[in-house]
C-alpha cells in the first residue's frame, strides 16, 4: 500500500515526531512511505528534520513569509500559498499513493482550499488527525483556555487575537464558512487522539465524518525507568523534586500555575520546569531550577528521578508529555483539562483546574512506591491506523 502522510512539521515537535513513528513502523510493516512537509521551525521552536528517503520538504521562504504577514494582517490563515499547495498537489499526482492520512495543515504553508478541492476531485481516500480544533473553528487552535462556544454558532464574534494563528483585524465568520465549504464531500475518516476532542468533533461543521479515537503511544525504547545523576548534578539529593515539560511555556500550557505553585513550596520541594525560554529563566523566582529544550536521554532522567510529573496545561487535546511522564513510572498530576486525564492513564491524580493548592497536595502524596496499573492500548497507534488505511480504502470503492 501506498501512504502518504501530510504534516505542517517533520521529526520534532508532537507531531511531527508522531509522523516520523508512524512512518517508520508502516515500512516494518512493508508499506511504500512518503511523507510531505512545509515548515523547518515551529513557533518558538527551532527543528532539525532529517532527510530520509521519500520525504519531501516542500515550501518556499518568500511565499512563506507573504503567507504569514497576510495571514497574521487579513486573518486569512490558510488561504495563501497557492504555488507552494500547487507543487505539493504535483507532488501527490507523482506519488498516486492508495491513501493520504493528514495531520495538521495550518501553519502558513498551505492553502486548504485548494487542496480539498484537488482530494475531492481525486477521490483519494483521506485519513485525518485532528491534533487541535483548528479545522471547525473560524479562528483558533483551542478555545477551552478562552472559554469560548463561538464555534458552534459560527464564530460570529470572535474576541481573540493574540494567540496562534494570530491576527491583526478578525474575519472568524468568514473562515468558519471557507472552512465549512472546503472539508465538505470528501472521502474522509476523522481521528482524535483523544475521547474529549472526538465528542467536540461530533458536535461540529465536521460532524457527519466518522470519526475514531486513537491514542497516541510513545517509543518506549526512548522512555523508560532511568534516573540517571540529575539529582547529584543540579543538588537535589535531599530535595523533593517535581516535573513540569513544555515544548514551549505559554499561559495555556500553564506557565503562571507553576509560578503559583512555586510560591507555595517548602525549602525542601523543587520545581524543575524543562522547556523555558532563556529570557524566562532568568526571571525564575525561588524554587524552581529552569532548563531549557534538552535531549531525549536527558530529559527520560528527569521523568524517571522526580518524585512526580505536574501537568499544569489549561487546554490540550492528548499531551504527550503525559505519556513519556508514564512510561518513566513517574506520578502525574493533571488539572482536569480536554484530554489530559486521558493520557495521563489511571495512575493519575486529576484536579480541577487552576486549583493549585489541591495539585500541590496530591504531589506531596504522590510515591513511586505506591501499586500501579499498567497502561496498555488495545493496539500499538500504527497498527490501530494501518487498520484504519484499509478501511478508507474499502469504503472509497
Amino acid at each position: 500500500m501506498k501512504i502518504l502522510y501530510i504534516n505542517s512539521v517533520y521529526g520534532y515537535g508532537s507531531t511531527g515526531k508522531i509522523v516520523r513513528k508512524l512512518r517508520t513502523e508502516a515500512i516494518a510493516a512493508g508499506h511504500d512511505v512518503y511523507v510531505i512537509y512545509g515548515r523547518k521551525s515551529a513557533i518558538g521552536y527551532k527543528g532539525s528534520a532529517a532527510e530520509e528517503d521519500q520525504v519531501w520538504y516542500i515550501a518556499n521562504d518568500l511565499e512563506q513569509k507573504v503567507d504569514i504577514a497576510s495571514s497574521v494582517l487579513f486573518d486569512s490563515h490558510g488561504l495563501h500559498s497557492r504555488k507552494n499547495t500547487e507543487r505539493i498537489i504535483a507532488k501527490i499526482r507523482e506519488i498516486q499513493p492508495d491513501v493520504i492520512h493528514m495531520h495538521n495543515i495550518h501553519g502558513f504553508w498551505l492553502n486548504y482550499p485548494l487542496l480539498m478541492d484537488y482530494l475531492r476531485a481525486s477521490k483519494i481516500p483521506v485519513v485525518w488527525t485532528l491534533h487541535d480544533c483548528w479545522a471547525y473553528t473560524g479562528f483558533c487552535a483551542y478555545y477551552d483556555f478562552n472559554e469560548c462556544g463561538e464555534w458552534k454558532n459560527g464564530c460570529m464574534r470572535c474576541r481573540y487575537r493574540n494567540e496562534y494563528p494570530y491576527r491583526v483585524f478578525s474575519d472568524a465568520h468568514r473562515n468558519y464558512l471557507k472552512k465549512k465549504e472546503a472539508f465538505s464531500h470528501l472521502n474522509m475518516i476523522l481521528v482524535t487522539p483523544s475521547a474529549w476532542l472526538k465528542k467536540e468533533v461530533e458536535t461540529s461543521m465536521l460532524g457527519k465524518y466518522p470519526c475514531r479515537v486513537v491514542y497516541n503511544d510513545v517509543s518506549l525504547n526512548d522512555f523508560y525507568p532511568d534516573p540517571g545523576d540529575l539529582r547529584t548534578v543540579h543538588h537535589l539529593e535531599n530535595k523533593r523534586v517535581y516535573l513540569s515539560v513544555a515544548n514551549v511555556w505559554t499561559p495555556q500550557k500553564g506557565f503562571q500555575e507553576c509560578m503559583k505553585l512555586a510560591g507555595k513550596l517548602n525549602e525542601n520541594e523543587t520545581l524543575v520546569m524543562v522547556g523555558l525560554s532563556e529570557k524566562q529563566i532568568r526571571k525564575l523566582p525561588a524554587g524552581i531550577l529552569g532548563i531549557s529544550h534538552c535531549d531525549i536521554n536527558e530529559l527520560r532522567h528527569w521523568y524517571s528521578t522526580c518524585d512526580a510529573y505536574f501537568n499544569p496545561t489549561l487546554e490540550d487535546n492528548y499531551p504527550t508529555v503525559n505519556l513519556e511522564a508514564d512510561a518513566c513510572e513517574a506520578p502525574i498530576v493533571t488539572y482536569n483539562t480536554g484530554g489530559s486525564p486521558e493520557s495521563a492513564g489511571e495512575n493519575a491524580m486529576v484536579v480541577d483546574r487552576y486549583d493549585v493548592d489541591a495539585a500541590l497536595v496530591q504531589l506531596r502524596n504522590a510515591s513511586r512506591e505506591k501499586p500501579r496499573k499498567q497502561n496498555v492500548l488495545k493496539k500499538p497507534m500504527s497498527q490501530e491506523y494501518l487498520s484504519l488505511y484499509e478501511q478508507a480504502r474499502r469504503i472509497s470503492k
